[in-house]
């Protein structure tokens, strides 16, 4: 009676045994899975970082191109300005001796 008593007891722990050994290797693989979704969802994330930087850089060396085209054509627009306002202050000085010269 004893060893039938230690045998269904031994039976009931394998089963156990049996049963954790089980879920333990399904929650590895899930838990492998899950670390293998993860790695490559970095290393997607690493090549979005990257190709980012590389948008960022160009978009820098563009704006500070941009920006020295402004600079030029506002000088060349200032250059303008002051000649027509040179061109202003000539014809009304010319106008004026005109004006002085018929009245």
């Amino acid at each position: 009676a004893e060893e039938v008593k230690f045998k269904a007891y031994c039976q009931k722990e394998l089963r156990e045994n049996e049963k954790t050994t089980y879920d333990k290797t399904q929650l590895s693989k899930d838990l492998q899975a899950n670390i293998d979704r993860l790695q490559s969802l970095v290393k997607k994330l690493r090549e979005e970082i990257d190709t980012a930087k590389k948008q960022i850089v160009k978009n820098g060396v563009e704006i500070k191109k941009a920006s020295q085209t402004r600079e030029e054509e506002n000088a060349e627009f200032q250059t303008i300005v002051s000649d027509q306002r040179a061109t202003q202050t000539i014809l009304k000085k010319a106008l004026q001796k005109l004006k002085d010269f018929y009245e």
